[in-house]
């Protein structure tokens, strides 16, 4: 079932805590959501009950090891993903598709309450798991997107 959803999840274990939080984060509301729920924490409990006999054989150190591995693995494969898709939107700018890029990403994006602008009208619990969510989410916020779109287009245009 996630591995339909997310191919990425073949590729490396280490990612799969990242994919089923944004999975339950980003299915909240739709018709499938509640399998994904249950998919999700079956895997979660696959891989809690890895780490329990990876303590149990080799220790605690080397479950921390492995927890903190896995972690940094995931957010800076995330980081990285992010940064690569705002290359790839300045590069856009460059070559003269700014205008373009910037209004199909305004029609595709929903209502982005993550957007810098949008958080700070938030209150400090929100504001604290927006930036969670713009953590874990392995594409920049559209409005991060249109922001660095405009800043780019105000450099080039002036």
């Amino acid at each position: 079932m996630l591995r339909d959803w997310n191919p990425q999840v073949r590729s490396s274990p280490a990612r799969l805590p990242f994919a089923l939080v944004y999975a339950g984060v980003s299915g909240l509301g739709s018709s499938t959501w509640v399998g994904r729920t249950v998919g999700a924490v079956l895997w979660l409990g696959l891989y809690a009950g890895s780490g329990v006999l990876l303590s149990h054989w080799f220790g605690m150190p080397a479950m921390v090891a492995f927890a903190v591995g896995a972690l940094g693995q995931g957010l800076g494969t995330r980081a990285v993903r992010r940064r690569n898709q705002l290359t790839a939107d300045r590069v856009s700018v460059d070559l003269g598709h700014g205008p373009g890029i910037r209004s199909y990403i305004d029609k595709r994006a929903p209502d982005d309450w993550l957007s810098p602008p949008m958080v700070w009208s938030l209150s400090p619990a929100m504001r604290v798991l927006a930036f969670l969510c713009r953590i874990i989410d392995p594409d920049p916020r559209p409005g991060e997107r249109l922001l660095a779109i405009d800043r780019r287009l105000h450099l080039r245009w002036s």
